[in-house]
């Protein structure tokens, strides 16, 4: 696994030969040029393997690298798994002027067309934390106690902010999937993240409002209590919009919010539509209203870990139409969604754990589970400082078999 990929034109190889010296001379290893690659290997693959196992991704912006589509592929394959740079993986360097395109302008860079020199030890500086002896305390500490809060924050279902989350490499897509299609069912198995994927949503749909129901919180009663909590949401709409609405039936209800463009529909827990007889009302004058032209203006997500006909089948309703439905079949967690978990930790712990990947993955490969085992680590690092490097692997080891941390 290297350090630091240096994406570049090979015209600019001059500057990067030494960036990478610099780099190098601190310890750090680099893959800049196709030395690393032997004769014989797949070219593109072995290209992959190098952004996704380096721990820095630093594009040199220059007229050639805007020019050349492999630069371009490669700083879009690193920016699809992270598109806002949460993790500040990329470290762009610019070494000449040129048009930088859109979705890299919002990221900042490191200027060298000032001063080269002081732009080179810019570059190093960003990536020197990633080195062991950066975390040797002059104490004799091995490793400090981390002091920042911790970003696996298991709050639950719904806590409160988005980094209580991990960051997943099927993200990028799904985020596109939820631009493209009115109406999404999210099916998985219980504890595999579907729940954190409709929060994950409601904090990408900036420009929308999102309602939000849990079936799980609801029984049936005398009160129609989803259709209330969808009129809740659905004044809210209104009421940012300068407008207001009172809706006495189910269709009233719907026939208003199929009218809304940017109104978002979050059902959770859609397994039990057959306890809850509001949200079977609902779902019926819904599918009774779907022919009609607009019926595409306002968007439905709901999350099941039953598969949706079968759902409709026990709630009694076979005849509501799934086939205009997009389905999203939620995976368990990959190698690479831990690569990516792995990276919120400093050196030398983020790369103690990769080592561990597949054990990590053969225990539980639950999102929410490893959530969990994660946020047990960082709370754990939060109060202990590390004497010596043979009590850190001990407690990565006690982390990935699940013991208790001591």
């Amino acid at each position: 696994m290297c350090d630091v990929f240096i994406s570049h034109s090979s015209k600019d190889d001059s500057f990067v030969s030494q960036l990478a010296q610099e780099l190098t001379a601190a310890g750090l290893k680099v893959w800049a040029d196709h030395s690393t690659i032997n004769p014989g290997d797949h070219i593109v693959l072995k290209i992959q393997e190098g952004l996704r196992k380096a721990k820095k991704v630093i594009p040199v912006l220059s007229p050639h690298y805007m020019e050349s589509d492999w630069c371009q592929a490669e700083i879009l394959d690193t920016l699809w798994n992270d598109p806002l740079n949460r993790f500040n993986r990329i470290v762009p360097v610019r070494i000449a002027h040129c048009e930088i395109p859109n979705l890299q302008r919002a990221l900042s860079y490191i200027d060298c067309v000032p001063n080269e020199t002081v732009g080179i030890q810019q570059t190093v500086d960003a990536c020197r934390g990633l080195l062991p002896s950066a975390h040797t305390a002059s104490s004799g500490v091995y490793f400090q106690k981390l002091g920042k809060e911790s970003p696996f924050r298991a709050g639950g279902d719904f806590p409160l902010g988005l980094s209580g989350y991990i960051w997943r490499a099927c993200d990028q897509k799904l985020i596109s999937d939820f631009s493209q299609y009115p109406r999404i069912m999210i099916f998985g198995e219980q504890m595999s993240g579907k729940s954190s994927l409709l929060i994950r949503h409601e904090y990408w749909s900036k420009n929308s409002v999102v309602g939000l129901v849990k079936l799980d919180e609801m029984n049936d009663g005398p009160c129609d209590e989803f259709s209330q909590r969808v009129l809740e949401a659905l004044i809210e709409y209104l009421s940012s919009k300068g407008g207001h609405y009172i809706a006495k039936t189910n269709v009233r209800l719907i026939e208003q919010i199929l009218t809304c463009h940017d109104f978002t529909l979050v059902i959770d827990d859609y397994q039990r539509l057959q306890s809850v007889a509001s949200a079977r009302n609902f779902m019926n004058a819904l599918n009774s209203l779907q022919k009609r032209p607009h019926n595409h203006c306002f968007k439905i997500i709901a999350a099941s870990y039953v598969e949706p006909h079968v759902v409709a089948q026990n709630a009694g309703l076979d005849h509501l139409n799934f086939k205009d439905w997009y389905i999203i079949n939620l995976k368990p967690f990959t190698t690479d969604d831990i690569l990516i978990a792995c990276r919120l930790f400093p050196e030398p712990i983020s790369s103690k754990i990769i080592k561990h990947s597949a054990a990590i993955l053969k225990q539980s490969d639950k999102p929410k589970v490893i959530q969990e085992k994660f946020e047990k680590l960082w709370r754990h690092c939060m109060k202990v400082n590390f004497e010596t490097e043979e009590k850190l692997d001990d407690t990565i080891l006690r982390f990935v078999d699940g013991r208790e941390l001591i």
